[in-house]
């Protein structure tokens, strides 16, 4: 089975219990917390060994996550009796996702050469939003080789507005002319 279509199985699975409970932010919490749990690398070497018994395991687990609720810690322990403790990122970040379209939010990964500054920003995430329909969250990263301009992605679209991507246009036109 592909990893990422299990971890789109689970994170469905429990992206359908947050709706009926109408708790997705608690969920995207227990989630990020449960994944940044599995990342320490003696909590990694304990939870994904075979030999080491289950019941050391959820130990281990209800010492690390004790403020996690019932159905949570039981996502956890079937994560680890099952081996699939790999596919955390996926599930978190798909749930993410799922939770964003409910929600009519879509992440927006803007490269930029140099810093935006807050109006900047603010700027370029009411044009994106405008474009998409959609509200925009910002994940900002910067990129000097881009020489200036922006490249940005919302879902699967892509939006590059950067220099060096025009001087490259432009490169091949003259080439061809």
């Amino acid at each position: 089975m592909i990893k990422g279509a299990a971890g789109r199985r689970y994170a469905r699975a429990i992206f359908d219990l947050a709706i009926s409970k109408d708790d997705y932010d608690t969920w995207l919490a227990d989630l990020k917390d449960i994944r940044d749990f599995m990342r320490q690398p003696e909590v990694a070497q304990i939870v994904q060994n075979p030999e080491v018994p289950f019941e050391q395991k959820r130990k281990v687990i209800d010492a690390g996550l004790p403020a996690l609720g019932t159905l949570p810690k039981n996502f956890v322990y079937v994560l680890v009796s099952k081996r699939r403790t790999e596919l955390i990122d996926s599930i978190v970040d798909e749930f993410e996702r799922l939770t964003n379209e409910q929600r009519g939010v879509a992440i927006a990964e803007v490269t930029t050469a140099v810093p935006l500054d807050e109006d900047m920003a603010r700027t370029v995430a009411e044009r994106l939003a405008a474009l998409s329909g959609k509200k925009i969250v910002l994940r900002l990263s910067v990129d000097p080789a881009i020489i200036g301009g922006l490249v940005a992605r919302v879902g699967d679209k892509l939006i590059n507005a950067s220099v060096a991507e025009r001087l490259a246009s432009l490169r091949t036109r003259l080439a061809q002319a």
